[in-house]
């Protein structure tokens, strides 16, 4: 599921979908930007915002191979989050 200019519905999905997840990237979305994190990461849902509204969109997902088959089509590959992967 993509979200763009929909911090509300954004949140909603990640509050539901804890051990889901979010790749982060451009509004556009390009193989240069592509990270990987669980929908509890706090730097992707925490209290700064707006998500979705400005440069970035998000694409979620309870599963983690259908990211990585969305990431392939784009000729990319997911970075995973230096903070929630530690």
């Amino acid at each position: 599921m993509a979200f763009e200019d929909n911090d509300r519905d954004y949140l909603f999905w990640t509050s539901q979908n804890a051990r889901g997840y979010v790749v982060n990237g451009y509004r556009s979305p390009s193989s240069d930007y592509l990270t990987l994190h669980w929908a509890d990461c706090y730097t992707i849902n925490g209290g700064q915002s707006p998500w979705t509204t400005k440069d970035y969109a998000k694409v979620c997902s309870p599963s983690l191979s259908a990211l990585e088959a969305w990431a392939g089509g784009l000729d990319g590959s997911l970075r995973k989050c230096d903070k929630c992967w530690a």
